[in-house]
């Protein structure tokens, strides 16, 4: 399940509805958190230690699908690490920001990740499902 910022919710609103242009991201990038981020994109704690958020194109994405509801999925694989220093608390959600950091939402991982020290975290071309319904 995604859920998308209130921000970027009103922005895609305006943008329907004539009230505004939508300029799309230039990048959008992939961060990790350990607790439940909240619309306004409060609550994110990142790991630390060997993590950096992951940058992306549209290019890394597959055009928008669906019937029930549509969705895009990661065309590249997405990797996070290795991790250094300490073990990473288990990680429940990934975020996506803009090119300049601004947070556009998140969904929740259908299984945490908790790697030690020296992996690495890799979602693998397919594997991130972001959608709306």
């Amino acid at each position: 399940m995604s859920t998308f910022s209130v921000a970027l919710c009103k922005e895609l609103l305006d943008h329907v509805f004539d009230k505004g242009d939508y300029t799309s991201p230039t990048a959008i990038k992939v961060g990790l958190s350990s607790t439940l981020p909240t619309e306004a994109g409060t609550n994110i704690t990142e790991p630390s230690g060997g993590y950096a958020k992951q940058s992306t194109t549209g290019s890394d994405w597959a055009t928008a699908d669906g019937t029930d509801y549509a969705y895009t999925r990661n065309s590249s694989a997405i990797t996070f690490g290795p991790v250094t220093g300490a073990a990473w608390a288990e990680q429940l959600y990934l975020c996506f920001y803009d090119q300049s950091d601004n947070f556009l939402g998140f969904a929740e991982l259908d299984d945490g990740i908790t790697p030690d020290v020296g992996d690495s975290v890799n979602f693998a071309a397919n594997a991130v499902e972001v959608r709306l319904d």
